[in-house]
């Protein structure tokens, strides 16, 4: 039976190294986060408010193709973080501390609303 687990948590909370560890222990396919590529890390820690927006886009976009490939993928596969933790936790507390405009933030909402219809995988 083909499986999804998702790990959610803070920064440094450990979710890499539980899925190293379900990997280890279970062989199941690991799909980390892409923070490390996101072009507009660095802009954002420096400076937040300028860069929030692009960052969390940054995001939504590389989850959401990380999410189109998880059936193809082979067993049962666990993620580091999803697409709906960047939305529904990271992007909504920058919109409420401020960090992200109403504007940005109600067309970053519609773009995520449009695509989580599809983000959820589709076991044949």
């Amino acid at each position: 039976m083909k499986r999804f687990i998702a790990v959610a948590g803070n920064i440094g909370a450990g979710k890499s190294s539980l899925v190293e560890f379900l990997q280890a222990e279970h062989g199941f396919d690991p799909v980390y986060e892409p923070f490390m590529d996101n072009p507009y890390l660095d802009d954002f820690y420096a400076d937040m408010k300028s860069w929030a927006f692009h960052s969390q886009l940054y995001f939504l976009t590389h989850k959401f193709k990380l999410h189109q490939g998880l059936p193809e993928r082979a067993g049962t596969v666990v993620q580091d973080r999803t697409i709906y933790e960047d939305a529904e936790i990271f992007c909504t507390n920058l919109h409420r501390s401020r960090r992200i405009s109403k504007r940005d933030y109600a067309t970053y909402m519609e773009l995520y609303e449009s695509i989580s219809v599809h983000s959820v995988p589709q076991i044949s």
